[in-house]
């Protein structure tokens, strides 16, 4: 079981990282709006499939965990009486309703989809968990990554062939079940199979469907692909932490039912306990990535996300939590109390719509709710299944220990983050203090845009001409996300700053005043002139009323990842600059090492 298990982790693991990496390319290829677009088709079929035909992996691991047993006679008539006709029946629906078949591939993936769960919880149940994991988390991830740079490559990737790319994974998944599928002949014992048994296990998929699936495709209907696209991102951080309990529940499951059929309530126990220490050792890893440094994987996908970061934090931490505890939903499901698995979900969903409807106002309110409704549905479960098995199966100060040291590295990273925000909030308030000083300054912008709340404040900048206070100009200095140059406009809306500080700084009432400001900022700036040569420089410039002239110059270039001098291993994202640009630059800066004077220089007084 151990060398079972180990397999399953290292399968899971690959098809987690397959996982993140396809939602990358696609995010880079299509953008966030693009991904929450393909996310919303896919969640629609995965909502068909769990609301109608996901309970028979369930009755696959319930039955079938007795070696030698096979549903033949009950599959044909469930595929025939009840599938089909179904299926069916959706794409006329579909057709009819937007008057072409292009929705139909949502009952096409659905089929697909069931055909490939079937024969993986088959092969799970009848003793071949290699080639059932294989097959479901690495075989189709693959292909599909594989798939999408081909697309990309060739220029034909779109939303359209990106599902037609889903459903041949599919069929590719479904072909390799077939082939390594074993054939000895099986007892078949479809007459055991209670359906009262099957719709109970519907029932509990069709509720965990409207939980995990509705909330994309509600948040894409009431706001949009964008906002659709961080629901998916988040939920994909959800699978994410499933790579803890997916390899637990597909190979133990099947043990939890197999030893409730021989009344061993002690070995659940003993079983349970030794999931719930893996879950908890791979689930402190996970929290060291994702609650220690999220910019890290947020960055990797979007930048456009980086604003989230506290929301995304918050339900990666609901998510590992719930992980820790067990597959509480699989121990009740396999050991008669799929009744009570099925209330507790159905109240936390209750809860969950309710939470929904008092803030809907919100605009990333299913976030909100499905923390809400993940916590309150897996400590109930969780305190449940406690009282089944009389006593936890593992002791609190257990629990404790094992978390310390994750807790310890985040802490720390966390320390080191405070840190770092400590010097920039020191940096950011020199420049607020100095240009309030000066009664703020004026700011010619080349562009118009507004600053986002991550620079310090909004601000509607006007092209031209703009008034600013010290917290303006910070937040003018910073942004970067509304500027379709990024960085480089950045750079160069500095450059307009400081120039408007030194045209304010030559006026004479503040020369007159130069005494005075020059005490009050002092903490935040360091010279290497004296007070009297900077005594001198004031005369001077009173006396003699001197032009000064400025010209700011930015390079050009191409944008990259590469490695800096200053960064070591850690990849950066970096500008090639045109060596032409960089030359000018040069001999710009020779002229005034020279005592030479521009020509494009802009007079500041």
């Amino acid at each position: 079981m151990s060398i079972v298990f180990l397999l399953s982790v290292i399968l899971k693991g690959l098809g987690a990282v397959l996982e993140v990496l396809l939602q990358v390319m696609i995010t880079r290829m299509l953008g966030l709006a693009g991904y929450g677009t393909y996310s919303t088709w896919v969640s629609a079929a995965d909502l068909v499939y769990w609301v109608l035909f996901s309970g028979i992996t369930k009755c696959n691991t319930f039955y079938l965990s007795n070696k030698g047993t096979e549903l033949r006679r009950f599959k044909a008539k469930y595929y025939s009486c009840y599938v089909l006709p179904v299926l069916t029946t959706l794409v006329l629906v579909l057709a009819l309703e937007k008057g072409r078949g292009g929705y139909t591939v949502i009952a096409l993936i659905t089929g697909m989809e069931l055909l490939v769960m079937d024969h993986s919880s088959t092969m799970m149940a009848q003793g071949q968990p290699g080639c059932a994991l294989f097959g479901e988390y690495v075989l189709g991830r693959l292909f599909l990554v594989l798939g999408t740079l081909v697309l990309y490559k060739t220029e034909r990737l779109s939303l359209g062939t990106l599902l037609a790319l889903y459903v041949i994974q599919y069929a590719g998944i479904l072909v390799f079940f077939l082939i390594k599928r074993d054939r000895e002949p099986r007892r078949d014992i479809s007459k055991e199979l209670s359906l009262r048994k099957w719709g109970s296990y519907q029932r509990a998929d069709l509720i965990q469907a409207l939980i995990s699936q509705m909330p994309i495709l509600l948040q894409y209907f009431f706001t949009g692909a964008f906002e659709a696209g961080i629901v998916s991102v988040v939920l994909m951080v959800k699978k994410l932490v499933n790579f803890i309990s997916g390899p637990t529940a597909k190979v133990f499951l099947p043990e939890f039912s197999r030893m409730y059929h021989a009344g061993d309530k002690a070995g659940i126990k003993q079983c349970y306990a030794s999931i719930m220490r893996i879950q908890m050792l791979f689930a402190g890893s996970m929290a060291v990535v994702l609650v220690g440094y999220p910019q890290v994987l947020l960055s990797i996908l979007a930048e456009e996300l980086l604003p989230y970061t506290k929301q995304f934090v918050g339900c990666a931490l609901v998510f590992i939590l719930i992980a820790t505890l067990g597959p509480c939903s699989g121990v009740l499901q396999m050991t008669g109390n799929e009744k009570k698995d099925n209330l507790y979900r159905e109240a936390a969903l209750g809860v969950m719509l309710v939470l929904l409807f008092v803030m809907r106002g919100s605009r990333l309110v299913m976030l909100y709710a499905l923390c809400v409704q993940a916590l309150l549905e897996g400590l109930v479960k969780y305190w449940y299944v406690c009282r089944w098995m009389q006593g936890s199966a593992v002791k609190l100060k257990t629990y404790c220990i094992w978390w310390s040291v994750p807790a310890a590295v985040i802490a720390g990273g966390c320390l080191l983050h405070l840190q770092h925000s400590a010097l920039a909030m020191l940096l950011a308030a020199g420049l607020i203090d100095i240009v309030d000083t000066l009664g703020g300054v004026d700011v010619y912008s080349e562009l118009a845009f507004q600053t986002g709340k991550e620079s310090g404040c909004i601000v509607d900048v006007q092209e031209g001409w703009n008034h600013l206070n010290g917290e303006q100009a910070l937040a003018f200095s910073r942004e970067r996300h509304a500027l379709a140059d990024g960085d480089n406009q950045r750079g160069k809306n500095q450059q307009a700053v400081l120039t408007a500080m030194l045209r304010k700084c030559l006026s004479p009432t503040m020369l007159l005043k130069a005494g005075t400001i020059m005490n009050q900022v002092s903490s935040e700036v360091e010279t290497n002139l004296s007070q009297a040569q900077i005594n001198s420089l004031i005369k001077y410039q009173l006396n003699k009323n001197a032009t000064w002239t400025i010209q700011s110059v930015a390079a050009t270039g191409t944008n990259d990842k590469g490695y800096c001098y200053s960064s070591g291993d850690k990849l950066l994202f970096i500008m090639d600059p045109d060596e032409d640009v960089v030359q000018k630059i040069i001999d710009l800066a020779n002229v005034v090492e020279e005592g030479g004077t521009l020509e494009d220089g802009e007079s500041l007084n």
